[in-house]
């Protein structure tokens, strides 16, 4: 099926008035931890998300000796991928993104392997890089590999994935990106929204399919939602997020 017909069938689904999704502890990421409240990337700001029942996105890379540390800005901050493991917990997904090329690909089979938590149905792993998306695909096929991707354009996207085998796409959230997310997940591969930050984009991200959206603050996004949901009279899926992209802030 040609791509014209994905964005077709997404769009007509959009202004159909979709099924509102909203945000819940299962489907947000808190980005880098609960960076708001702590310092990007440490343990600190990923337990406080893992404790709130949310998942985390952690940036990942290999160092010269070969460890496997986060990206913390603090040096003396960095923590260890095994101490990021142990707070995977639950039915949420946790996203460790790649940072650098494939030579850490072999290192975090073996961590990942010596740890019970981090299973495949509590991990993505992601990577602007699709060679290491490959090198994923082809040495951790029981792991679900994400493509991170600004790209607006929905053939380059089903074109990579195609081409790494990878289950899904990490994608920048802007002005498109109900219409390429409805595309993607049409095309039958999952979607992780980033660039989000407040309710509404949330909202606008989960209603048109995406699986997951990585967040800024989610606790604060969960509060919107809850204190929403009490003036609903209890039902928070029976109001619409804004579809106008100027109404987003994105």
């Amino acid at each position: 099926m040609k791509i014209e017909n994905y964005v077709l069938g997404a769009a007509l689904a959009l202004f159909a008035g979709c099924h509102t999704v909203v945000p819940q502890t299962s489907n947000l990421i808190a980005d880098k931890g609960e960076a708001k409240e702590h310092a990007a990337n440490t343990i600190p700001a990923y337990r406080l998300a893992a404790d709130r029942g949310f998942g985390f996105r952690a940036e990942i890379g290999l160092t010269k000796s070969g460890k496997i540390l986060t990206y913390a800005q603090d040096v003396d901050q960095r923590a260890r991928l095994e101490d990021v493991l142990e707070l995977v917990r639950g039915n949420r997904r946790t996203i460790l993104e790649i940072k650098g090329g494939a030579a850490i690909v072999p290192v975090l089979k073996a961590a990942l392997s010596d740890n019970a938590s981090a299973t495949p149905d509590r991990l993505y792993i992601a990577s602007p890089n699709p060679d290491v998306c490959k090198a994923l695909r082809d040495v951790m096929s029981e792991y679900p590999v994400l493509w991170r991707t600004e790209s607006e354009n929905p053939d380059e996207i089903l074109g990579v994935l195609a081409d790494t085998g990878a289950a899904g796409v990490d994608l920048k959230f802007g002005e498109n990106g109900e219409k390429l997310i409805a595309a993607v997940r049409q095309a039958g591969y999952a979607v992780n929204a980033w660039n989000v930050s407040d309710y509404e984009t949330a909202v606008c991200a989960l209603s048109a399919g995406a699986d997951t959206v990585s967040v800024d603050g989610a606790q604060a996004i969960f509060d919107t939602y809850r204190e929403q949901r009490r003036g609903s009279g209890g039902f928070g899926e029976s109001y619409s997020a804004p579809r106008d992209p100027a109404a987003r802030k994105v």
